[in-house]
């Protein structure tokens, strides 16, 4: 085990060996956990109100393999943590998901509500501009949800102007 590397890191090959490092050899190896086992760490982590854990709990999950769940969840903390270009991952990763689904309608169904709400708490957070140029090059339903987040920003404030 590396010395200061989390459970997480050292699962998925993310920690880096170091001077300090301690032989691979000294100990047992952390129990291998499947993708809803991360995604149930993330949701505990999120309770007791350790969201940079949860936040990896949800990354683990994600990253071992699709979960509806874990993207949605971290869709929702990277919105409300302000972090714009991992927000818009989580973003992708679902609207991919959502786009899959619907290919054998021939029609292109209606931006997914939690891409939506996501793109507006971040917009609240870091103002329409910078997620509008964040999230230039990504796929349909994300350019849909910014532009839609945008069109009731102005409208809003129109409204705030009239009053």
């Amino acid at each position: 085990m590396l010395a200061g590397a989390t459970h997480a890191e050292l699962l998925l090959g993310l920690a880096s060996s170091t001077k300090d490092s301690i032989s691979s050899d000294s100990g047992p190896r952390p129990p291998a956990l499947t993708s809803v086992d991360w995604m149930r760490r993330g949701f505990l982590a999120e309770r007791l109100g350790h969201s940079e854990d949860a936040r990896m709990g949800y990354h683990c999950s994600v990253k071992l393999g699709f979960n509806l769940t874990a993207v949605l969840a971290l869709l929702r903390l990277e919105a409300a943590g302000g972090r714009v270009v991992e927000t818009l991952e989580a973003a992708q990763q679902l609207a991919t998901w959502h786009e899959k689904g619907a290919v054998g309608c021939g029609v292109r169904g209606p931006v997914p509500e939690a891409l939506v709400c996501a793109v507006g708490v971040l917009g609240r957070r870091v103002g329409v501009e910078g997620v509008r140029e964040s999230a230039a090059g990504l796929g349909p339903y994300v350019q849909q949800a910014v532009e839609d987040y945008a069109k009731w920003s102005r409208s809003e404030q129109q409204q705030v102007q009239q009053r």
